[in-house]
């Protein structure tokens, strides 16, 4: 590994306030059993299941103030959820685009699609699941977003 590769700035954008646990494997530089133990533990204390109902697998994401927290001091501090999800779910907004959801829980369309389908998200106006193509993207309310990360959260 060159120097140059070791201090590569490693910047998460603002737009995306979870850390996907993939992400936090390769950045800490911990096997998904260790990332896994940091997250249950509470070294990661703020952490979220995004995964689908009935989903075999779940699909961890930490919020990033405490992954930057752990990664700068390998401690970071519990916080209150509102705290964090005042952070993931911007501004006072009554919805957010399909597009702004992908970006804020660091997940696939398909996979908030998914969501919405099986009324995890709520979608505002009368479209129960939202269409293909340009322009088609669902209002997916604020309140659905908070309820679904609230009960989410991995303790």
């Amino acid at each position: 590994m060159t120097c140059t590769q070791q201090h590569l700035p490693l910047n998460l954008r603002t737009s995306r306030p979870l850390v996907p646990l993939d992400a936090v494997m390769c950045l800490l530089e911990k096997t998904e059993d260790e990332a896994l133990f940091l997250v249950e533990s509470g070294a990661l204390p703020v952490a979220f299941n995004l995964a689908s109902e009935g989903s075999r697998k779940r699909q961890l994401a930490v919020w990033r103030v405490c992954f930057w927290e752990y990664k700068s001091s390998g401690f970071s501090a519990d916080r209150e959820t509102g705290e964090a999800l005042a952070d993931i779910v911007p501004g006072h907004r009554a919805e957010f685009r399909l597009r702004e959801v992908t970006m804020m829980l660091s997940a696939k369309a398909d996979h908030v699609r998914d969501l919405v389908a099986q009324g995890s998200l709520v979608v505002q106006g009368l479209r129960p699941v939202p269409a293909m193509g340009p322009k088609s993207s669902p209002y997916i309310t604020r309140t659905s977003i908070l309820k679904f990360l609230t009960d989410r959260r991995i303790a």
